[in-house]
């Protein structure tokens, strides 16, 4: 299963969010998105004043000076991430604090600013379930099924 996060389409969709945007003002740094499973690359969400300004698959070499404090990063593997992308998640998938609790999601980088801003953090998921892509979903359910 392969989990991905079009830059243009997130970064579309969450500078047009208001409440993502209202939440996320005054964030200047980075949010880090890992698919933790190999062959993917994180999505790095670059913001300034709360304004996305680029979405890239690597954190900038001078990342610290340019933004302060470094990303905060939102971390699990690609099964976990497509339960949490689902329409109507499954209970403890609906926000990544629960997920972190009770599945493989892992909050990590900068907790100060992933706790100052977690109400922008939250709201990343919810637009995610409209700009992620999800391959190989079909597959993954008839083994289920199958087994």
């Amino acid at each position: 299963m392969k989990v991905t996060f079009p830059a243009e389409g997130l970064k579309d969709a969450l500078n047009a969010d208001r409440e993502f945007r209202l939440a996320a003002r005054y964030w200047t740094g980075a949010l880090e998105l890992r698919v933790d499973d190999v062959g993917h690359e994180p999505t790095v969400v670059r913001l300034e004043d709360g304004t996305v300004t680029g979405v890239t698959s690597s954190l900038p070499a001078d990342l610290e000076a340019v933004t302060g404090p470094g990303p905060v990063v939102i971390a699990a593997p690609a099964a976990d991430w497509a339960q949490l992308l689902e329409e109507k998640p499954r209970p403890f998938f609906q926000d990544y604090h629960a997920a972190t609790a009770h599945h493989g999601f892992r909050m990590d980088g900068d907790v100060e600013t992933l706790w100052a801003y977690y109400a922008a953090v939250r709201r990343t998921a919810d637009i995610l379930r409209d700009v992620a892509v999800i391959e190989d979903r079909a597959v993954e359910a008839a083994k289920v099924e199958g087994d």
